[in-house]
């Protein structure tokens, strides 16, 4: 079994030590790191930690709840495969919060919020750019994040946004896997360029168009991802 060891940083000041495991873990489901369907060995992972077992299972009860780790009794835990239908469904839960807080965002936030959200997306969509260019889906994932981010805080939704990250695990996904496999980011830079253009603009009604062109890529994608990696769909 296969674990990237920078994706378990070992500093940081985690709240309690399953939380650590469990957002440790976490992120490297998203990065597909280990792969849908790989199993997680308890005991490796507690080594690889340097943690007791009982964070270890901690976490992984959450990640299960989540639907991302599967625990069959007397068959042992593995990494989910890709729900498509799920996927579908936590895209759909993403539209009907993010859409909204863009015409919020856009239409009501006062001037100094816009500013400020307005630039932390100008910086997201920069990072974006320099990691296009060197190849780094990681970091290219992560400013995408805080391009949609700045859209909730803009818009003062913060929990949604929250609601977004913990209720999207399929999704995102998906979502990485078609960054990773294909050229992607230089659709995803002019989405997100239009994106900015039209905020800024506070141009709403073509903003509110284009993300939900934007959001819907994916549809486009997945039956060709399934062909490529039958083993990571459920």
């Amino acid at each position: 079994m296969a674990l990237s060891t920078r994706l378990f940083p070992a500093g940081g000041a985690p709240r309690t030590i399953a939380d650590r495991i469990y957002g440790e873990l976490r992120k490297a489901l998203m990065l597909l790191d280990p792969e849908p369907g790989a199993p997680l060995d308890m005991n490796v992972l507690s080594e690889r930690l340097g943690v007791s077992r009982s964070p270890v299972r901690e976490a992984l009860l959450r990640l299960a709840a989540e639907g991302l780790v599967d625990i069959m009794p007397q068959r042992g835990t593995f990494v989910s495969r890709i729900d498509g239908d799920r996927a579908r469904e936590e895209r759909f839960f993403r539209e009907s919060l993010e859409v909204p807080s863009l015409g919020l965002f856009v239409g009501e936030a006062e001037a100094s919020l816009f500013a400020r959200c307005r630039d932390d997306m100008a910086a997201a969509l920069e990072t974006q750019r320099l990691a296009a260019g060197r190849g780094d889906y990681e970091a290219f994932f992560s400013a995408d994040d805080g391009f949609h981010r700045a859209i909730f805080a803009g818009a003062g939704k913060m929990r949604c946004w929250e609601a977004v990250m913990s209720m999207s695990g399929h999704y995102r996904r998906l979502r990485f896997l078609s960054l990773r496999s294909r050229s992607l980011p230089d659709m995803l830079l002019q989405d997100h360029g239009d994106l900015f253009r039209l905020i800024s603009e506070r141009n709403a009604e073509e903003a509110l168009a284009a993300m939900k062109r934007h959001l819907a890529r994916l549809d486009l994608d997945e039956s060709a991802l399934r062909d490529a990696y039958p083993g990571y769909f459920a």
